[in-house]
């Protein structure tokens, strides 16, 4: 088992390389969805190499902008 710390208002994403993972998201606060922002995990302005095909993003994660949209 792992565990990683990502600081507050600091992109992540997640991408698993072994089926039959489980992920568990902690926050410190409670979660507003309408103070919710994102980056689209496929902006070619971040330049992200992922190491294996995208097979499943979630909706919400679809709609987040591009950052020169």
């Amino acid at each position: 088992m792992r565990m990683i710390y990502v600081p507050e208002n600091f992109a992540q994403g997640f991408l698993t390389l072994e089926d039959n993972c489980e992920i568990y998201y902690l926050a410190t606060e409670f979660y507003f969805p309408e103070s919710e922002r994102g980056i689209r995990y496929d902006d070619p302005a971040v330049k992200i190499t992922w190491p294996i095909e995208i097979k499943s993003v979630s909706e919400k994660d679809l709609n987040h902008p591009k950052i020169y949209s």
